[in-house]
């Protein structure tokens, strides 16, 4: 996720890698050209609002539109009215940098096109332009997307890298604030279909060129599967014209994929119920709360609260004799209104049976302890071992050096299959030195190539070759 102090309705994020996503995606572009196929008319008048590069635009008018309006806010109109003239359509496409939400109708249009989605709609920005484009329409008038429905579903993701991430010491320092802090955000993540654990539902649907539902709805799954939840996954479904709807639905690679809105981590059955209040809690920055329940057997098992206190808060309390504090302003960044939300408190534990009031465990006796713990074959063995090889880097005193530790808590998450978090610490059990522990720099290589560093794996695999031979797991440069 990426914030910015900039007017998020003033238009798409202009970097030509964007836009490159954007017209490279099949789902998205092949929807949008059948519809258009269906929807213009010979002699059309097409608003193309948020045109961007001015595939629509130029599709509409290659379908028999007489005039297209190509209105972009952002400086890749440019590129726009080059590609318009460099396809021989310029006497049909009209080009225009503005913003919709200022532009007076310029002519009355047949038919609005316009990519306004975001991975969940608001996210797009583009809800205030497409209220502006709305008054370029004749009655009568056509829109696609003609309707919008917002899905969402529980999802269950292993590993989920931006919130685990944080929750995993990395060189025995605790990063579980900033955890906390992306707990309360939002994540963009593509998610396999065999993730849901429960049927989907649909949150809200917009019919354009209607007004915006609410967005703030209740919402009751009945899980069919048992797993770890880690979130609800939201997609949209867009009908474009009929027969044509395009459905970001997990499974499908689109350069949308879907929303997470993170839920606390909570192994679940089958039969429990998700009791899930979801509110678009602060529009102009596309965040949303949640609020719920995990009940199971009639009995609520786990409460949820997440995403409220990004809005402006109460002053802290502060000590006797201290000034009072200025009320905050409205935060324009959540990173920094989640960071002042989610008080720093340590994640640092003392295992059962370890410690004592005159007492704390070592780094080398909770090493030892993981060690003792572990048994690979056993998911719930892994699990305690790992917290306890996370809690011994924890404890490192200065100057300590532990490579064994680390290279334990390397293969932990490799057994886990959390390759992105083991290249840290396997790379630190060889402190610089490729050839001093085999398991490590075999792990390491493994590590790489699954966590995509495919150049970080080619070296370290050639090391492993003039070291110890060729890899058992047979990776080639």
């Amino acid at each position: 996720m990426s914030s910015s102090d900039s007017d998020p309705g003033a238009g798409h994020d202009s970097t030509l890698d964007y836009h490159h996503r954007m017209i490279s995606d099949p789902h998205r572009v092949v929807a949008y050209h059948r519809a258009i196929e269906r929807l213009v008319r010979p002699g059309d008048v097409v608003l193309d609002a948020g045109a961007g590069t001015g595939l629509l635009s130029m599709l509409a008018a290659r379908a028999g539109a007489s005039r297209v309006y190509a209105v972009e806010s952002m400086a890749v109109i440019d590129l726009a009215r080059e590609l318009v003239h460099h396809n021989g359509l310029a006497d049909r496409v009209q080009v225009i940098r503005a913003d919709l939400r200022d532009l007076p109708p310029m002519a009355e249009v047949d038919l609005i096109v316009s990519d306004c989605l975001g991975r969940f709609l608001v996210d797009d920005h583009m809800l205030d332009a497409m209220s502006g484009a709305f008054r370029w329409l004749r009655p009568g008038g056509r829109v696609a997307p003609r309707a919008v429905t917002l899905m969402l579903a529980p999802v269950s993701l292993g590993h989920f890298g931006v919130l685990d991430g944080f929750l995993s010491p990395i060189l025995g320092l605790d990063f579980a604030p900033a955890a906390r802090l992306a707990s309360e955000l939002t994540w963009a993540a593509s998610v396999a279909d065999n993730a849901l654990l429960a049927p989907v539902q649909a949150f809200a649907t917009w019919h354009l060129p209607g007004p915006l539902p609410s967005f703030d709805g209740h919402l009751t799954f009945t899980l069919t599967q048992p797993g770890r939840l880690r979130g609800l996954a939201g997609w949209f479904s867009a009908e474009l014209a009929d027969d044509v709807v395009l459905d970001t639905r997990p499974g499908v690679e689109s350069h949308w994929n879907q929303l997470i809105l993170p839920l606390p981590p909570l192994e679940v059955e089958a039969g429990d119920e998700l009791h899930v209040q979801v509110r678009l809690a602060i529009p102009k920055l596309s965040h949303w709360s949640r609020t719920g329940r995990l009940v199971r057997r009639g009995e609520t098992v786990a409460t949820f609260d997440l995403g409220h206190d990004l809005a402006p808060h109460a002053p802290e309390t502060r000590p006797t004799g201290t000034s009072e504090p200025t009320e905050p302003a409205e935060p324009s960044d959540p990173i920094d209104a989640a960071r002042r939300a989610t008080p720093a408190t340590s994640r640092f534990r003392t295992p059962e049976g370890l410690g004592t009031d005159t007492h704390t465990p070592t780094a080398e006796e909770l090493d030892e302890l993981g060690a003792e713990l572990w048994d690979g074959e056993d998911p719930e063995a892994v699990r305690r071992a790992t917290a306890y090889f996370e809690d011994a880097s924890l404890r490192l005193a200065p100057g300590e050096w532990r490579p064994g530790l680390w290279e334990n808590l390397g293969i932990a998450y490799v057994t886990q299959g959390r390759w992105v978090d083991a290249v840290t610490p396997l790379f630190r059990a060889l402190d610089g030195d490729l050839a001093s522990r085999e398991q490590s720099l075999r792990l390491l290589v493994d590590a790489c190539f699954h966590a995509g560093r495919h150049q970080d794996g080619a070296r370290y695999l050639e090391a492993y070759h003039t070291h110890f031979g060729p890899h058992p797991a047979g990776w080639h440069r």
